[in-house]
């Protein structure tokens, strides 16, 4: 831990310069909320600069940290993302930036591995002063990623020097743990895509146990950081919360080792998490912690067991075409097994059809669901961060291969179609994905952050990213929207003999009647313009209801009738 040095660097600075310190008032910066990197010449200060410049009105000529620094130029105001030339009192020359993000300093003396986790001390200093400090083991961690220069790390807070016992904190509004990630985002261009994947999909899907488990997340949260290693700058990491049973509060093992919640995590792409058609399955190898390309997380209580996860393979890959429509909803659920699909192909998510994803059970008899994981190599990128542009294609695997067969009322094909709508009239928008790609940039950028990383990696800023990203986006969005309407949607005569929902007439002008057959009230029934804006509501209590659309101009809309168990869309065509 940085011992409080601030003042007795004071004091000293006025023993051994008293000329220069009478003729200077120095700005004080709080202990732990700098870092500097004597190598680069760096100096990173995050303490608020609106607290700097109320508590040290007029001219600024110098700032004290461990010891005194000038400025080459007295400011009057200081403020976030610029680089300010400054001297230590050996008349070296630093670059000083403040920043608003929260500053993580890591020291040890051991090697950091991919395994074990070694010992070290940590720091975490946020603008407003909050300061966490603790002993913590750190390891490597990734896949590929490991092999890049710039590394991500594993980190576990411990309560002694063996890791015997383990400390929970939380950070920035996400969930208190022991267990977190320090994402590098080496191969992301503009340090983008994880993150805003992360609340992209956050945004698409509920877990169907939400109402039963409120504090359930369906994926993970991830807050920047700068992260200052053995005093050297490592530049800007993700820190991360985990995919794990305490994020999705999955249901623990009974006593009696009856097996309740289950997790696993595709590692590589293997023939079970891509649900080929091989046979026979292969059988539990001789590391019980892999399978198929699966790694096995949870239950951890007890030793690690195949058999449900293998069973729910071989369903899938084996089981005849009847048995498999008569079963498949109770196996997988089907709107997170559509979420998924879209969200996949949405980032045409290379590596996200069978690894770098989790496969879950909430409690036994339940349906599996997935959780992504990894989310680099998207939006046009490939893993490795390189341009591939293409957006034409379509990503499956064995079971998406199997759902998509499956076009009955209620089907997973009728889910896939009725949330693709639904989502391309909210979420899934090239301005509503830019809006979330632009604020987590324009954050960055402001702090400056891309300067910094510049200066310690092989990374130049390039704002065309996101051109790109829209450009790709854009593209992409059409290939889907006539893939979806392609595969997705019944012909007339069977939607008119199938369909459980009657809508007419169509074309409308004042009004439209709306009736189901056979369905769970409350249904909720929303109108949305091509553009993607809800410009009617209503919800159903009873089997039929009539919507006035006499306000609505001329044009093509989108009805979406909804519930817990209905997910239907139908085009209305509206004339004056």
């Amino acid at each position: 831990m940085k011992k409080n040095y601030t003042f007795v660097a004071l004091m000293l600075a006025f023993v051994f310069c008293p000329n220069l310190c009478l003729a200077i008032d120095p700005v004080l910066i709080n202990v732990n909320q700098y870092q500097i990197d004597h190598t680069e010449k760096l100096i990173v200060v995050n303490q608020e600069v609106e607290q700097i410049n109320v508590a040290f009105p007029g001219t600024k000529d110098a700032i004290m940290l461990d010891e005194l620094f000038s400025f080459d130029v007295p400011l009057t105001t200081v403020a976030i993302g610029t680089a300010y030339a400054v001297k230590n009192q050996s008349n070296i020359s630093y670059v000083l930036y403040f920043t608003q993000l929260p500053l993580v300093n890591i020291t040890t003396t051991n090697e950091i591995v991919d395994d074990p986790r070694v010992l070290s001390q940590f720091t975490f200093s946020e603008s407003n002063g909050n300061v966490v400090s603790s002993r913590l083991g750190i390891e490597i961690r990734g896949g590929t990623s490991r092999f890049f220069p710039k590394k991500s790390y594993r980190i576990e807070f411990w309560a002694d020097d063996e890791g015997l016992n383990s400390v929970d904190y939380s950070f920035l509004g996400m969930r208190s743990d022991d267990d977190w990630n320090l994402q590098a985002m080496y191969n992301e261009p503009l340090k983008l895509r994880g993150k805003t994947n992360n609340e992209l999909w956050r945004e698409i899907h509920t877990l169907y146990y939400q109402a039963s488990e409120p504090d359930a997340i369906t994926g993970v949260r991830m807050e920047y950081v700068e992260l200052f290693l053995n005093g050297a700058y490592k530049g800007v990491y993700a820190l991360s919360e985990r995919v794990d049973r305490k994020q999705l509060k999955l249901k623990k093992t009974r006593d009696n080792g009856t097996i309740r919640g289950e997790l696993y995590k595709g590692e590589k792409n293997g023939v079970a998490n891509r649900f080929l058609d091989t046979d026979p399955l292969p059988v539990p190898p001789e590391d019980p912690f892999l399978w198929g390309g699966f790694g096995y997380e949870y239950p951890d209580e007890i030793a690690p067991d195949w058999t449900l996860l293998r069973d729910f393979v071989s369903f899938v890959v084996y089981e005849d075409d009847a048995t498999f429509s008569a079963e498949y909803k109770n196996k997988f659920d089907v709107t997170n097994a559509a979420d998924y699909y879209i969200y996949m192909n949405l980032m045409r998510a290379l590596d996200n059809r069978a690894k770098n994803l989790f496969i879950a059970k909430y409690d036994a008899n339940q349906p599996y669901f997935y959780v992504p994981w990894d989310l680099d190599g998207t939006f046009g990128n490939d893993p490795l961060g390189d341009r591939d542009n293409i957006t034409n294609d379509v990503l499956t695997n064995g079971l998406y291969n199997r759902l998509n067969l499956q076009t009955e009322i209620g089907g997973y094909a009728r889910v896939v179609k009725a949330r693709w709508d639904a989502l391309r009239a909210s979420v899934i928008t090239v301005p509503n994905i830019m809006s979330m790609f632009m604020q987590n940039h324009d954050y960055l950028l402001a702090n400056a952050v891309y300067e910094r990383e510049e200066m310690v990696w092989d990374f130049t800023y390039d704002s065309d990213n996101l051109t790109y990203i829209n450009d790709w986006t854009t593209e992409r969005l059409a290939f889907l929207d006539n893939y979806f309407a392609t595969n997705f949607t019944l012909s007339l005569a069977d939607l008119k003999n199938q369909s459980s929902v009657k809508m007419y007439p169509n074309p409308a002008v004042d009004r439209v009647n709306i009736a189901l057959e056979n369905h769970a009230f409350p249904i909720e029934t929303s109108i949305y313009t091509l553009t993607g804006q809800k410009v009617l509501q209503q919800t159903m209590n009873n089997n039929s209801t009539s919507l006035d659309v006499s306000r609505l101009s001329a044009g093509i809309y989108v009805v979406v009738i909804q519930s817990d168990a209905l997910n239907e869309t139908k085009k209305l065509i509206i004339k004056k």
